[in-house]
């Protein structure tokens, strides 16, 4: 390109992409900036609800968080990559929660990027994560019309294994378990296989 304003806006609105789809990937569900205790257990359940509507009727919805409550770890990460074109990126992940009382934790991102010419500029952001503990995802979901159970992830990796939560939709009010009372429950039992 030979216009400078329209080659700027370009390599912003690829952050603007990049940022977004690493967000989406550190927790789909965990992601929210501006709410409250409270107020994020309704956003989490709003969320559950929207993939509740993209889930067939008998159907099965994955949840991965990057932490629960009772695994959270501060962490920091890095990384990055170089274009053909001269362009490149460099990023810092640090992952903390500075009030452990709450339901949240916080991701700070540092980005440098490199422009074709050699220039380089930084960007920072800030990013909320929902944290939340083993049995509020699975009161959550089950809340959201799923019957969910949690399983224990099998890694090789060299980090704390990830509880995964499986969420049947349940498909009509007839699937749903009843009580000794014959009240309609929501069941939160726990296989026995990992994922």
């Amino acid at each position: 390109m030979d216009d400078p304003a329209a080659e700027l806006r370009a390599l912003r609105t690829e952050l603007a992409a990049a940022r977004d789809e690493i967000a989406r990937l550190r927790s789909l569900l965990g992601l929210d900036r501006e709410r409250r205790n409270d107020g994020e257990a309704r956003a989490q359940r709003a969320r559950m609800g929207r993939c509740r509507v993209h889930c067939r009727p008998g159907g099965v919805a994955v949840f991965i968080p990057d932490h629960t409550r009772e695994t959270f770890e501060e962490d920091t990460d890095h990384g990055g990559s170089d274009g053909a074109d001269g362009r490149a990126v460099r990023f810092l992940e640090w992952t903390t929660d500075p009030g452990p009382a709450d339901t949240w934790a916080q991701t700070e991102y540092a980005f440098l990027l490199r422009e074709p010419d050699g220039r380089a500029h930084a960007v920072h952001e800030t990013h909320r994560l929902g944290l939340f503990g083993r049995d509020d995802w699975l009161r959550l979901l089950a809340e959201a019309d799923f019957r969910p159970h949690a399983v224990t992830e099998v890694t090789s990796e060299d980090r704390t294994r990830r509880e995964c939560f499986i969420a049947h939709r349940l498909s009509k009010v007839a699937d749903m378990p009843r009580s000794d009372s014959g009240k309609w429950v929501k069941s939160m039992e726990q296989p026995e296989e990992p994922c």
